[in-house]
């Protein structure tokens, strides 16, 4: 059990995870706060000075505690650079020369893909103001932009766009995503539009990190060959994911061993070990400056690989942790491993507050907790004398833990839970260790002689090679994958609880706690019941927001009837779907086509020549000139354009009688400007798709 008082990080942690969050939902500046955090700092150290605190340390360590959740939410609101004066939105109404450097590793698909860091803004090139801010940019991409650079200055002339919202119920949210990266803003260039001021020269860490991870990329492409062999040995040893197939993606993910790919804790594990176990153990020599080196020597060998890596959330978390646990060490103090997990989340979002919202920071902190806290007790359920079998029963017990820790995150953002994750992790935890043992080795190898390289680089492609076969041949085996779950944030705070409670009762023996866990979970329970009483009583439309595409739902209770283009890209209709579709609870699905030429009649749907009827709603649809000449005029709910037909708004009320006028994402946006100006001229109601993103209709409530 978990003593309080041997765990001060962990207790303000979580008051100062309160006032981050808050500041997160809130967002506002509040008057006087500063005059709060000061006062509480004061009646804190008063506390302290106390005579025998420690005895009601519960009471007196209260204003420290509320002092953490002040700090964190000025801390939050101060972070958002949305908050700040000179940020470039409140100078831009009418500028249109922007200056800035390339932060980052530029991606170069169609568009090159980069962050853009804001220096200054102005009308007029000569006549600048200094700014801070980012913008996501997508330039045009052509012999200059290939060139682009960590640190280039660039001066460009192009509108710039907030991020818009999700156009779909249920979708991914990027434009969250990249706010929460302090990325507000994006502009697409085109050539001609910008130029290169200087050349990025400098020497700092970042620069000179981001050189060398470009040279180890060209070492690993030198040896392997295949994408999908480069694509793993680059994610695995460097953190540089870009070069994943979307096969491979799914595959990892569909057998629970997509954190193998995301540099994590593991990596940077076997980064110290190498330092510790293989260089530093080995040397015997007393002398105090290499008492110091045992401690400096595995701090730079950390931080020079998550330097490598891009630092992502998960190494940040790993290298901040193992940096605390060697400080410790080295002071011979004793060493808490949740108060040393806890410091280390505590000094990560100190730096930056809004980690707290990464879907990854928040894996990798669940997934450390649990293996520390469950592993050892699941291990010690079954001793084993074979060390190959104990070796294994170890893996199995340090997997199981972490999807203890980590499934309730994985329904909530995936929906979805991998089977064979125990055979996966026995797989792919023991090759991860070689994978990065021999991309080490490998790139010292070819800095001393670039012919040396060859005696690892054939054994770690092979290695690669087979690990990938081994997760296709488990996402192939019956039955791989659960997917569809869906449960909101409140289901998954409600399944910690349970499962916090539920350890509480084993570890303490108390019947108190197995009833707490016993109430969290009849809440659950009742929850999904509920959910599955309203999915019979279901009755909606969905018209989707798909660029050059058409798809419409129709919920029906426990059934759902789709209708879509059948040349719509299944990738962008998943996209735009397939969760809003998971949310509902259907259990039955047929799906439809635009294109077909049979007619559909189901008990409360039909389907017959571009006309739909729902229970009393009444769809027809425009996607053809030839649609418009229908000799008598039609009554219909809602008459939906798609697909570029070349008609005139004035020649549709001549055929139809309709509601509301509805045009979807298949037409292009010159199109449906132009139509919005006929609808205007003509008092006709209208709904942009493209604008606006999905059209909903909830017979329910209608």
């Amino acid at each position: 059990m978990f003593n309080p008082r041997e765990t001060p990080f962990a207790r303000w942690l979580l008051f100062f995870l309160f006032g981050i969050l808050s500041a997160i939902h809130l967002n506002i500046k509040i008057p006087g706060i500063n005059f709060i955090l000061f006062f509480l700092l004061l009646a804190s150290f008063l506390a302290y000075l106390q005579k025998g605190w420690y005895r009601y340390w519960w009471i007196l360590a209260l204003p420290s505690h509320l002092f953490f959740s002040v700090f964190g939410y000025i801390l939050t609101i101060e972070n958002n650079d949305l908050n700040k004066e000179n940020h470039f939105q409140h100078h831009t109404q009418n500028e249109c020369f922007f200056i800035g450097e390339v932060n980052g590793m530029p991606l170069k698909k169609k568009w090159v893909k980069l962050e853009f860091i804001m220096n200054s803004t102005g009308t007029d090139y000569e006549d600048l103001k200094a700014c801070t801010g980012k913008v996501l940019a997508f330039i045009e991409r052509d012999s200059l932009s290939e060139t682009l650079a960590h640190g280039d200055q660039l001066v460009f002339q192009n509108p710039i766009f907030k991020l818009e919202p999700p156009k779909n119920p249920h979708s991914f949210d990027y434009q969250s995503f990249l706010n929460y990266k302090n990325i507000h803003f994006q502009t697409f260039i085109k050539s001609g539009h910008w130029r290169i001021l200087k050349k990025n020269k400098s020497k700092t860490i970042s620069s000179t990190a981001l050189i060398l991870k470009m040279e180890f990329l060209s070492i690993l492409r030198k040896y392997l060959k295949s994408d999908n062999e480069f694509g793993v040995g680059s994610a695995l040893i460097l953190g540089h994911k870009d070069e994943i197939s979307e096969d491979i993606q799914t595959a990892y993910a569909g057998t629970g061993a997509t954190h193998v790919l995301a540099v994590s804790g593991l990596h940077v594990g076997i980064v110290y070990l190498i330092f510790q176990i293989f260089l530093l153990n080995r040397i015997t020599w007393f002398h105090p400056i290499w008492k110091v080196a045992k401690v400096v020597i595995p701090l730079l060998g950390i931080w020079s690989f998550a330097l490598l890596t891009g630092m992502p959330p998960s190494v940040k978390r790993a290298a901040t942790m193992f940096s605390i646990f060697i400080l410790g060490t080295a002071l011979t103090r004793t060493k808490n491993a949740y108060n040393i997990l806890a410091a280390s989340a505590f000094c990560i979002l100190f730096i930056d507050p809004y980690l707290i919202m990464n879907v990854g920071f928040q894996l990798s902190y669940c997934a450390v907790f649990s293996i520390l806290y469950f592993q050892p007790r699941i291990a010690k359920q079954w001793l084993i004398k074979n060390k190959i079998r104990n070796y294994l029963w170890q893996l199995s017990a340090m997997s199981i833990a972490a999807q203890i820790g980590t499934a309730p995150l994985t329904l909530f953002y995936f929906h979805q839970f991998p089977i064979y994750f125990l055979l996966s992790g026995l797989i792919v935890i023991p090759a991860a260790f070689l994978i990065l043992n021999l991309g080490l080795t490998l790139f010292v190898l070819e800095s001393i002689n670039t012919e040396w390289g060859f005696i690892i680089g054939k054994p770690l492609n092979k290695l690669i090679e087979i690990v990938n076969q081994s997760i296709f041949y488990i996402q192939n085996l019956p039955g791989s994958i659960i997917s569809g779950i869906w449960i909101s944030g409140i289901i998954a705070i409600l399944i910690y609880l349970f499962i916090s409670q539920l350890a509480i009762a084993i570890e303490t023996k108390k019947f108190k706690w197995l009833i707490g866990s016993l109430c969290f979970l009849t809440f659950i329970s009742l929850n999904h019941s509920f959910s599955k009483y309203q999915s019979t009583q279901n009755k909606k439309i969905v018209v989707y927001h798909i660029n050059k595409g058409s798809a419409i739902d129709f919920f029906d209770g426990s059934e759902l009837i789709s209708l879509t283009n059948s040349e719509v890209d299944q990738k962008n209709l998943n996209y735009a779907v397939q969760n809003n579709q998971w949310s509902e609870g259907y259990s039955n699905l047929r799906t439809f086509h635009f294109e077909d030429s049979t007619n559909h009649i189901l008990d409360r749907w039909m389907y017959k020549s571009d006309f739909i009827q729902f229970y009393d709603k009444k769809f027809a649809f425009i996607d053809h000139p030839k649609d418009t000449l229908s000799n008598s005029k039609i009554y219909t709910n809602y008459l939906i354009i798609r697909n570029n037909p070349k008609i005139k708004i004035a020649s549709l009320k001549n055929h139809y009688n309709f509601g509301l006028l509805i045009f979807d994402a298949s037409n292009s946006r010159w199109n449906i400007e132009k139509w919005i100006d006929e609808s205007l001229f003509l008092n006709i109601p209208f709904y942009n798709i493209r604008e606006k993103g999905a059209f909903v209709i909830d017979l329910n409530q209608s």
